[in-house]
C-alpha cells in the first residue's frame, strides 16, 4: 500500500495530531472503526494504536513529504511499526540535519538532489516561456525549478526587464544564495501585478499548506471582499476567472485538473510560494492564521481576516485566543477542520443567552466549508450580521437554516450543497441582493423563487411535476440576470405533458440570458419524446439522462449539447455515431450497461474471437474528455486513427479477467489519440491474478508511448479490489485503493526522471527487511 502523509513543514510533536494520524489510517485502512467526520476529535491514543495494529501485518511503502523537524519525524517513527515485510518509508526534507536523523540505520540511503545544470536551465526555461533566457536571469534562479519556472512565467506574460537589470548586481554576486534569488524573483513577480491582483495573491495565506482550493469557490471569495469591481456580476466572474489564469500563467499558483472538459477545477500554492505571500499578509495584516498564533506570531492589533484551522484537540483550540484579540472587529472569518469551532463561537465570553455569533458583526464573510461539527443551533443569531455578503455552509451537518437568515440584506451568495437541508426558509425570498443560490436537487424548491428576480446562478433546482417546471419558465421570463441555471428532473413521470413542458422550458432558455444550463436525471423514456430546440448563445449545456437507453434508438440530439452523461444498455457504432452529431460536445462520460452489439456475431467460434466497438475517424471532432465505464466487465472500444482529434483526459474503467477472455489483448488503439495528454485506467482485479492485472497496465503504457506527438502523457492506474500478492497463484486481494502513476516525459523532463530512477534504484539496492529513507 502507498500512503502519502501530509507535509509536516515548521511542525513540532504536538502538531502531529490525531487529525494527522486519523488521515493517514483512513488511507490505509478505509473501513476503520474511526470516524473520519465524527462530531468529537478521538483520542490520539486510539487512533495511533488501530494505525499500528493494522500496519504490523502489512508491507507498506509511506512517503512522508516535506518534513522540517527532527522532533516531527521521531513522533512519526514512533508509530510506523518494523516487521520483515520489506516496508519502506520516503521521506523528503529540505533539511540536511533532518535527513541524516532520519537515515540512523546502514541500509538507509540519502539522495542529495542537485540543482539543474545551466544547459538544462535554458532548456527549462525555452520550454516554458517560449523563448530563450538571459544568462543573469538564470544566475538569479540558482538552478532551481521553481524559480526558472516563475521567471518563465514573467517572461510568457510579455514583461519587460529593467527590474532584472537593476537587481543584477545582487544576482551574479557570490554571496547571494538560491534562497535569495527566489525571493527576489518572488517580489519581482509580486510588485509587477496591479493591485487588485494583488490583493488576489495575498488573500491565498488563508487556506493551509497544500490545501486544494476550488477554482469557483476563490473567484466567489473574491467578489465577496471586493478586491475588484464591476458593473454587473458576470463581469466580476469573468474578472476573477482572468485573475485566476493570470496567476497560474505567472505559475504564483499550480492548477489542480479534473476530468471535467480539460480545465483547471482549483489551485494549490507551493510551500515556498506561500511562505512568501503568508509573509507579505503579515506586513500589511491582511490575515491572521491559527498556525501564526501557534508560533507566537499574534498581533496586537485588530483582526481582519482569521482563518482558523482546526487540527487540534478542543483545549489546546482554547489556548488560541487569548483575551487581547480583537476578533469581534474582523471581517471574514474562515474555518478550515471540524474541531474547535464550538470554542471559537464561545470567544469572546458573552453574557448567557447571547448568541455568539452577533459579537461578529462586521463579517463580510463565514466561510466554514466542509466542517462536519457545525449545527444548525450554532447559527442562531446569524440575523444579526446584517454586513454579510457570502455564507459558506457547504459539507456542513446542518438539517435547516434559522428564519433570521433573511435580515441579512447584503447577503449574495449562499451555498448549503452537501448538507441536510430539505426546505430552505421562506425569508430567503425577501433577499434581493441574492445573487448565488447553490442548493441541491434534496432541498424542495421555494415557492417564491419568482420574487428573487436578482439572481444570477441558481443550481440545483429540483423539478418532479409540471408545476414547478412552469415557475422556473417563469423566472426565466421574468428575470434578465439568471445566467447559470441547474435542473434535475428526479422523480418527473414521463409523460407526454412533462415532454411537453420540457420543450417549452427548452424554447424560452433559447431568448434568454443563459450562458450555461444543466439538465439532470432527464428520463431516457421522455428524450425518446424531445426534439430538443437548440439555444445557440448557451457556452456550457450538460445533459445528464438517466436509466439505460438502447445504443440503436435514434434520440434527437441538441446541436450545442456541451456535456453529456449517458449509460447506454447495449453499445454498438451506431449510437455512438448518433452520439458523436453533436458537434459542439467536449466531454462525454458514457456507461455501457451490457454486452456490445458487436459481440452477437453468431460467426465467432471463440470468445477471444469478439470483435471491439470502434470509434472511426473524425468521431467526435471537438471532444476532450471522455469517460468510459462498461458495467458488463470487458472494455469494448477500440480507438481508430484519426478519432477524437481534440481528446486530452480519458478515463477508462474496465475489469481486467473479462477484458482478456473476451478480447484476448488490452489493444485499445490509445496510441492513435495525438492530443492526449492524460489518461486514467481503473482496472477491475476482480478473480483476475497478479500477471493479468499487470499485463493490463504494461499494454496501456506501451500504447501511450507510441503516441507520435509532442504532448506528455500522464498515465494513472487504480486497482478497483487490489490488494497484496497472497500465495503462489499471487492473485490480487482485496486492500485499499492502490494508484501508480507513470510519466513519460522528454527533452529536459529526462532530468526528473532520471532522479526518480536514482532512487528507485536505491530503493531495490536496499535488503527486502528494512527500513529506508531519502532527503
Amino acid at each position: 500500500m502507498q500512503v502519502r502523509v501530509p507535509s509536516f513543514r515548521h511542525s513540532w510533536p504536538k502538531t502531529v495530531s490525531s487529525g494527522h494520524w486519523l488521515d493517514i489510517l483512513h488511507q490505509v485502512k478505509p473501513q476503520g472503526t474511526i470516524p473520519l467526520n465524527g462530531t468529537e476529535a478521538p483520542e490520539m491514543n486510539q487512533v495511533v494504536t488501530e494505525l499500528r495494529e493494522h500496519l504490523v501485518t502489512k508491507r507498506y511503502f509511506i512517503l512522508i513529504d516535506d518534513i522540517w523537524s527532527i522532533s516531527a519525524w521521531d513522533v512519526l517513527n514512533s508509530v510506523l511499526p518494523e516487521n520483515d515485510l520489506g516496508s519502506r518509508v520516503l521521506i523528503t526534507t529540505c533539511i540536511s540535519d533532518v535527513a541524516k536523523c532520519c537515515s540512523t540505520r546502514p541500509i538507509d540511503f540519502i539522495h542529495q538532489m542537485e540543482p539543474l545544470s545551466k544547459e538544462e536551465s535554458k532548456t527549462l526555461f525555452h520550454e516554458e516561456a517560449k523563448r530563450p533566457a538571459e544568462n543573469e536571469l538564470l544566475k538569479m534562479c540558482g538552478g532551481m525549478p521553481l524559480a526558472i519556472l516563475i521567471a518563465a512565467g514573467r517572461k510568457s506574460a510579455g514583461l519587460a526587464e529593467p527590474e532584472i537589470r537593476e537587481r543584477r548586481i545582487l544576482s551574479t554576486s557570490d554571496q547571494c544564495s538560491a534562497s535569495d534569488g527566489m525571493r527576489m524573483l518572488l517580489r519581482m513577480s509580486y510588485d509587477e501585478l496591479p493591485a487588485p491582483l494583488k490583493s488576489c495573491l495575498v488573500y491565498l495565506s488563508v487556506f493551509p499548506e497544500y490545501y486544494t482550493i476550488k477554482k469557483d469557490r476563490l473567484i466567489r471569495l473574491w467578489i465577496a471582499e471586493r478586491f475588484f469591481l464591476g458593473r454587473r456580476e458576470e463581469n466580476l466572474w469573468r474578472t476573477g476567472e482572468s485573475y485566476f489564469n493570470e496567476l497560474i500563467c505567472r505559475r504564483l499558483i499550480q492548477p489542480v485538473f479534473g476530468y471535467e472538459d480539460g480545465q483547471a477545477v482549483g489551485c494549490v500554492v507551493h510551500g515556498v510560494i506561500l511562505d512568501f505571500i503568508k509573509t507579505l499578509s503579515r506586513e500589511d495584516n491582511f490575515a491572521t492564521t491559527s498556525a501564526d498564533m501557534r508560533s507566537g506570531l499574534t498581533p496586537w492589533y485588530p483582526i481582519r481576516r482569521f482563518s482558523f484551522d482546526c487540527c487540534i484537540k478542543e483545549d489546546e483550540a482554547g489556548k488560541l485566543l487569548p483575551g487581547t484579540l480583537h476578533l469581534s472587529s474582523m471581517r471574514t472569518l474562515q474555518v478550515c477542520g471540524r474541531v474547535g469551532w464550538t470554542t471559537l463561537l464561545t470567544y469572546p465570553k458573552v453574557r448567557k443567552g447571547k448568541p455568539a455569533l452577533r459579537t461578529f458583526k462586521f463579517l463580510r464573510v463565514l466561510d466554514v466549508e466542509d466542517n462536519g461539527i457545525l449545527r444548525s443551533h450554532h447559527l442562531k443569531g446569524i440575523g444579526g450580521l446584517i454586513l454579510l455578503r457570502y455564507l459558506g455552509l457547504r459539507g456542513a451537518a446542518i438539517h435547516e437554516l434559522p428564519g433570521e437568515i433573511g435580515k441579512l440584506e447584503h447577503l449574495e451568495t449562499l451555498d448549503v450543497r452537501r448538507t441536510n437541508l430539505r426546505n430552505l426558509p421562506a425569508s430567503i425570498a425577501g433577499l434581493e441582493r441574492m445573487v448565488c443560490l447553490l442548493i441541491e436537487d434534496t432541498v424542495k424548491m421555494l415557492g417564491d423563487i419568482l420574487m428573487m428576480q436578482g439572481l444570477q446562478e441558481v443550481s440545483t433546482i429540483r423539478v418532479d411535476n409540471v408545476k414547478s417546471l412552469h415557475k422556473v419558465v417563469e423566472l426565466l421570463v421574468r428575470s434578465g440576470r439568471l445566467s447559470v441555471l441547474g435542473l434535475s428532473f428526479d422523480g418527473l413521470d414521463p409523460s407526454v405533458d412533462s415532454a411537453r413542458a420540457i420543450v417549452d422550458f427548452l424554447k424560452v432558455v433559447g431568448h434568454s440570458n443563459l450562458r450555461s444550463l444543466s439538465l439532470h436525471c432527464l428520463g431516457g423514456d421522455l428524450v425518446g419524446q424531445l426534439n430538443l430546440c437548440p439555444p445557440y448563445q448557451l457556452q456550457r449545456f450538460e445533459l445528464t439522462i438517466s436509466g439505460a437507453i438502447l445504443g440503436s434508438t435514434a434520440f434527437c440530439m441538441a446541436t450545442c449539447v456541451t456535456h453529456l452523461n449517458i449509460e447506454i444498455s447495449q453499445l454498438g457504432e451506431q449510437g455512438l455515431s448518433i452520439i458523436a452529431s453533436a458537434p459542439h460536445l467536449i466531454l462525454l462520460k458514457l456507461v455501457s450497461s451490457g454486452p456490445a452489439a458487436a459481440m452477437t456475431d453468431t460467426h465467432s467460434s471463440s470468445r477471444r474471437q469478439r470483435r471491439r466497438v470502434i470509434i472511426c475517424s473524425g468521431a467526435f471532432p471537438c471532444l476532450k474528455v471522455f469517460w468510459f465505464t462498461c458495467k458488463a466487465g470487458g472494455n469494448e472500444l477500440q480507438f481508430d486513427r484519426g478519432a477524437m482529434p481534440r481528446l486530452r483526459g480519458l478515463r477508462l474503467h474496465f475489469n481486467a479477467l473479462e477484458t482478456l477472455s473476451l478480447y484476448g489483448d488490452f489493444e485499445f488503439g490509445i496510441e492513435h489519440l495525438s492530443s492526449l495528454t492524460r489518461i486514467h485506467a481503473a482496472i477491475g482485479c476482480e478473480d483476475a491474478t497478479a500477471p493479468e492485472v499487470e499485463l493490463a497496465e504494461t499494454a496501456i503504457t506501451e500504447q501511450v508511448c507510441r503516441i507520435s506527438s509532442a504532448n506528455t502523457p500522464t498515465i494513472e492506474f487504480s486497482r478497483e479490489k487490489p490488494g497484496m500478492f497472497e500465495g503462489e497463484k499471487k492473485s490480487v486481494g482485496p486492500l485499499t485503493e492502490t494508484v501508480t502513476t507513470i510519466t513519460k516525459k522528454r527533452r529536459l523532463s529526462r532530468w526528473l526522471i532520471t532522479q526518480y530512477e536514482m532512487m528507485q534504484r536505491a530503493l531495490c539496492s536496499c535488503s527486502c527487511t528494512g527500513r529506508r529513507s531519502v532527503k
